[in-house]
């Protein structure tokens, strides 16, 4: 890359492990850096939350390699509803949430810094997902807006993924509540003792 150069300060574990990228790439590590600062510089101009954007990146990434495809939210719904047959939606839940703790092991297992939150956003593709927490709980808050037909399968749906992520995750849920168009679950922060040890 051509044009006036300038010293950046990387903190020395970050340069092992972009050396070792370097290596494997067959690029000078001058090389890498450049291309990943290029590729970032586009990818989050006018972005306002950059961790957000990093982060959805490579789930999005990880996900695709486990075989994930994306749709839109219409697409979704109509795939979810199935023209109203319910042996056609019990299977449809059914390998949405085996393929939601699949990706969730998965990322526990490459020790990808998410929150249940950001995987089950990924899977509830038309709602706004959000989280708050006290002292000892959190809860998972997942709203609909203008759903349209079908709210009562995409309720049903969304309660099933979000405990399959927040107890693969290996919290234990305390409770499960839903209204109209809200659906709100409540976990404790402290992982099971079998996670922690």
């Amino acid at each position: 890359m051509k044009g006036p150069k300038k010293l950046i300060v990387v903190p020395e574990p970050i340069l092992e492990e972009l050396m070792s990228i370097a290596k494997k790439s067959g690029l000078t590590i001058s090389e890498l850096t450049a291309l990943i600062l290029a590729h970032a510089a586009r990818i989050l101009k006018g972005r306002e939350n950059i961790t957000a954007v990093f982060k959805d990146t490579v789930v999005m990434h990880d996900l695709k390699r486990l075989g994930a495809v994306m749709v839109s939210s219409e697409a979704f719904i109509s795939l979810l509803n199935g023209n109203n047959d319910e042996e056609y939606f019990k299977d449809f839940v059914e390998k949405a949430k085996s393929f939601a703790k699949t990706a969730t092991l998965y990322l526990k297992a490459h020790g990808i810094e998410v929150e249940p939150k950001d995987i089950v956003s990924l899977f509830v593709p038309s709602a706004m997902v959000d989280s708050i927490e006290d002292d000892r709980n959190m809860k998972l808050i997942i709203s609909f807006n203008n759903p349209g037909t079908g709210l009562e399968k995409l309720i049903e749906y969304a309660k099933d993924i979000a405990t399959t992520v927040i107890t693969t995750w290996g919290y234990n849920v305390r409770s499960i509540d839903s209204l109209e168009s809200i659906v709100v679950i409540e976990f404790e922060k402290k992982r099971k003792e079998s996670e922690e040890a």
